[in-house]
């Protein structure tokens, strides 16, 4: 049995609404191979992340849940197992990191077509980049400025939403007509703000924790599995857009401003927060 070193603590994380427990055991038959439960979790509505490192510096993740109540900390981790892991963190934390989600959202309602293709792959870019810096330990930033920054993209998009949808409604040679800094050069700004919500994809990993002799695998793993939980997300979007406006077209300019101010008030109010948090 295990046991422990020192009384659990719980802390709570406000940029990602979670509550954070570490524990520290002493297991003399060592903790590989143990069953890891959670009490209560067959009610849960939302799954739990556990995260075990191990005496030997390795580390292990799974995930707990209503359908999957336990987790059995491996022995040891192919690579395969290691690759399809961490994938599945990284589609867990873009669907459950609302930021994110929203920001890839803000994107398709702002550009379409190949500009959207191109925009979404220089977001990617910008935070595989420093998701790969910020996990090697070439890049150290805080978290608070990093959060604040990303919520703050979701103001700037929000307003570049609402601009575009008003602009048809001035005359040409008006200045306000014209596009916002974003729709004119959508890889250059959403590149620039994939650098934040790398460093942000970078804490969850490091929080998740990373296997010492297969660091690179599981980066991989974990940004293939962010790729494709965006992937989802661009796709349900486009697809509900599709329906939304054969049914109704002329509906189209006040769903896309709804869903303007829904992204902007929600970035403002996080900026607020995070803010707060960081200064308190």
């Amino acid at each position: 049995g295990c046991v422990a070193a020192a009384p659990a603590r719980d802390a709570l994380d406000e940029a990602r609404g979670a509550i954070v427990r570490t524990a520290e055991l002493r297991c003399p038959a060592g903790l590989a191979g143990a069953t890891v439960t959670v009490a209560g979790i067959e009610r849960a509505s939302t799954p739990v992340l556990v995260s075990a490192l191990l005496a030997s510096g390795e580390s292990a993740s799974g995930v707990i849940d209503a359908r999957h109540p336990s987790w059995t900390i491996p022995a040891a981790q192919p690579a395969g197992a290691t690759l399809t892991r961490y994938g599945g963190l990284g589609v867990l934390h873009l669907w459950t990191g609302l930021d994110h989600v929203l920001f890839v959202l803000g994107l398709v309602l702002l550009v379409r077509g190949r500009r959207l293709v191109v925009a979404v792959t220089a977001f990617t870019v910008g935070h595989s980049a420093t998701l790969a810096l910020a996990v090697l330990g070439v890049l150290d930033v805080p978290s608070a400025p990093v959060e604040i920054g990303i919520a703050l993209s979701l103001v700037l998009v929000a307003l570049e939403i609402v601009h575009d949808q008003r602009r048809a409604s001035f005359p040409a040679d008006d200045p306000r007509a014209r596009p916002g800094p974003v729709a004119r050069r959508p890889w250059l700004l959403s590149g620039a703000f994939g650098l934040l919500h790398g460093l942000g994809f970078a804490g969850a990993l490091g929080e998740a924790g990373l296997p010492p002799a297969q660091v690179p695998l599981a980066l991989v793993g974990f940004n293939v599995g962010v790729e494709l939980g965006q992937l989802v997300v661009v796709a349900v979007a486009l697809g509900l857009g599709f329906v939304a406006l054969r049914l109704a077209r002329a509906a189209r300019p006040t769903v896309f401003l709804a869903a303007a101010y829904l992204i902007g008030c929600l970035g403002a109010f996080w900026v607020f927060q995070r803010a707060w948090s960081a200064l308190t």
